[in-house]
């Protein structure tokens, strides 16, 4: 069942006013943009998998599917490589 707003039009600044079933996703992204993976481009911070990769290999469908940017977590180097690496070792083994 798909989330919608309930009332006759929603004004958020935009060009026009919003249908009343719009999804919170489309209107989300009108205001803010779509999320591309240059977005974090010389923050600082990497792209962390909140479900890695190396647990989704059963096909290349959902392996692929682990790089949308929605799996992707601003993350600090720091963390992210060693101690993140580590951790997920760890658990692999």
């Amino acid at each position: 069942m798909p989330t919608g707003f309930r009332s006759s039009s929603i004004n958020l600044g935009l060009e026009q006013p919003i249908a009343q079933t719009t999804s919170a996703q489309t209107i989300l992204s009108a205001l803010l943009g779509k999320v591309r993976p240059s977005n974090n481009k010389g923050s600082g911070y990497n792209r962390g998998h909140i479900a890695p990769s190396a647990d989704h290999t059963r096909n290349a469908a959902n392996n692929r599917a682990t790089f949308l940017m929605s799996n992707m977590m601003p993350q600090m180097p720091k963390l992210n490589r060693p101690v993140w690496r580590n951790l997920r070792k760890s658990r692999c083994n």
